[in-house]
């Protein structure tokens, strides 16, 4: 996806990068995962942990993103799916 919203007059993106950044990301996702440890989860605390981490993590990769490759006017469609990656982690770490 990252490789079609790119500028023209750049190179292909990577798969490396993107995977690197989105794993660099993730941490946190483990944040939520280590106080789902010792915390139950399913509660309004781990509601807005989880919505806080998702916004967190979506917003750091997608400015992570916009500035290794130059796709500023993108930064909102690049946001919608990577926002949906991290729900889906963060889901998994709560139950």
């Amino acid at each position: 996806l990252l490789n079609l919203l790119r500028p023209p007059r750049h190179d292909a993106i990577s798969f490396w990068s993107i995977v690197s950044t989105v794993g660099y990301c993730l941490l946190p996702v483990v944040l939520v995962a280590v106080v789902g440890i010792i915390f139950d989860m399913r509660g309004w605390f781990g509601n807005a942990l989880a919505t806080g981490c998702v916004g967190w993590s979506t917003l750091a990769a997608t400015r992570q993103f916009e500035k290794l490759f130059d796709m500023r006017q993108q930064r909102y469609l690049m946001a919608y799916p990577i926002g949906l990656l991290y729900t889906c982690f963060v889901l998994i770490a709560m139950f």
